[in-house]
């Protein structure tokens, strides 16, 4: 175990803590004084209380800033990281498929937007007319998955697949996790998008369920 001395933000091991206060800063680290209500259990009427006091209330930079290099080089021990690693296993497998589907969709947000190809395949679409919504950053979640454009009015839904990160087999169980709800998927491949010949009748065929359609 390290921690990060608070006052020269130097990382230490938990054994020689006490040795470096005296050594680097001439006098022992001062134990913060505990607080009288201190490991007494709250009751619900104050956990509440204190939700509502925090909701809202936003950290400010300065302090995400220091509560970021307080963190930094901590190492948990092996019997932490299980515990962590089960809890949230166990908390998967007891989440309803609407709580999953919220939890993914809450995780792209954080960061989840189109990258250069999917800006080109979406501009394509409007080209082409056509009603598809990018939803590629957690606004649209089923079955576990977020496609990357959805028409909710023909439930049909396009993923578009880079060859570094997928492989066929990704395909085949992408398709059937959304045939099983109702929505018929179409696969694009990123070099699909160099060879818009081939690419164009096959996303007028998906959209209008396996018509003839041509392309001027």
């Amino acid at each position: 175990m390290f921690f990060i001395c608070e006052i020269c933000m130097t990382k230490v091991s938990a054994k020689d803590r006490k040795e470096h206060m005296i050594v680097a800063h001439g006098e022992p680290r001062e134990e913060k004084k505990r607080q009288k209500h201190f490991g007494v259990p709250q009751s619900a009427e104050s956990r509440l209380k204190k939700s509502i006091a925090l909701k809202g209330r936003k950290h400010t930079p300065e302090h995400i800033k220091n509560a970021a290099g307080a963190k930094k080089g901590l190492l948990q021990d092996p019997e932490s990281n299980l515990k962590n690693s089960i809890w949230h296993i166990n908390r998967w497998k007891n989440m309803t498929e609407k709580e999953r589907n919220i939890h993914i969709g809450k995780i792209l947000k954080n960061g989840r937007h189109p990258n250069k190809q999917e800006k080109s395949l979406h501009k394509l679409l409007e080209i082409l007319k056509l009603n598809y919504l990018y939803v590629g950053n957690g606004d649209f979640v089923i079955n576990g998955c977020s496609p990357d454009f959805v028409n909710h009015d023909k439930k049909k839904v396009i993923e578009f697949f880079g060859g570094r990160w997928h492989t066929v087999d990704d395909e085949l169980e992408r398709v059937q996790k959304f045939r099983d709800r109702g929505y018929d998927c179409l696969i694009i491949w990123g070099k699909e998008l160099r060879d818009l010949e081939g690419l164009v009748p096959k996303i007028l065929q998906f959209d209008s369920n396996n018509k003839e359609e041509k392309w001027d």
